[in-house]
């Protein structure tokens, strides 16, 4: 536990010659401002209609003072693009928990072409029903409500 809680808050990496912060790619969990907090995109695939993109009044608080050329974040399962307040956004997929009807793991690649950083998203396929039987069988807390996100590929609430 203490390892995580002495995680960094963001990670930023100026590439070889860029110049910071209009060249950076910026690396945080949720959103600049918040680590749980949910700026929603218009996401690649929402099989399950649960999304509502972020008001524009809403992201600019989400966002914050944050100014970089690509601000990549993970948080919500769903890969999405957008440019919210002008700022190139990323969201990418999850390995753990894909929340958009895909059980494929989801990961991405990111680069720099030496102008702009890029993201190409990518999906694997792999046996998600023996990661669900070994879910259930650990004895971890929540099991039983993550092996059904799994299978469902979808976010349950925990009740």
């Amino acid at each position: 536990m203490s390892y995580l809680k002495n995680l960094p808050f963001e990670h930023r990496i100026t590439p070889p010659g860029g110049q910071s912060p209009e060249d950076d790619l910026l690396i945080v969990h949720a959103t600049p401002t918040d680590v749980a907090g949910f700026l929603v995109l218009q996401p690649d695939q929402d099989p399950f209609r649960l999304l509502t993109v972020t008001p524009e009044e809403e992201a600019r608080a989400l966002l914050g003072d944050a100014k970089a050329n690509l601000i990549v974040a993970g948080h919500l399962h769903y890969a999405s693009y957008g440019v919210p307040c002008g700022q190139r956004y990323s969201i990418i997929d999850s390995v753990g928990f894909p929340f958009d009807g895909d059980h494929r793991i989801g990961y991405a690649r990111v680069w720099w072409d030496g102008q702009e950083w890029h993201v190409e998203n990518h999906r694997l396929s792999y046996d998600y029903h023996k990661v669900v039987e070994d879910v259930r069988c650990c004895g971890a807390p929540f099991g039983e409500l993550s092996a059904q996100r799994i299978l469902q590929t979808r976010f349950r609430p925990v009740m």
